[in-house]
């Protein structure tokens, strides 16, 4: 599996109703702000999002799609399933299983 992050596929676009991501606050469950939604990163096999790219205090982190609660009203997503520590992976130690 190859991973590229949404700009890779240029023309791409989010499938119809999908909301763009990338800008909204991610939240922990008891509400803190934990950072801000920065890239997208797709599966190139079957073009699903996988992770998206966060930035925490300067840092940038992936964190599966499938730990997000999306909230559109609100331009929010909330990661469940624990600690963000226990989600999220450092992006230089995911470079080797993503490109672009």
């Amino acid at each position: 599996m190859t991973l590229r992050k949404l700009a890779w596929w240029g023309s791409h676009r989010l499938a119809t109703g999908s909301p763009d991501v990338r800008g909204w606050r991610v939240l922990d469950e008891a509400g803190a702000e934990l950072g801000v939604i920065v890239d997208l990163i797709f599966d190139d096999e079957n073009g699903l999002a996988r992770y998206v790219g966060l930035r925490v205090a300067g840092e940038k982190v992936l964190v599966p799609v499938a730990a997000l609660e999306l909230r559109p009203c609100e331009r929010v997503a909330v990661v469940s399933g624990g600690p963000l520590g226990l989600v999220a992976q450092r992006e230089e130690n995911a470079d080797d299983r993503h490109q672009g």
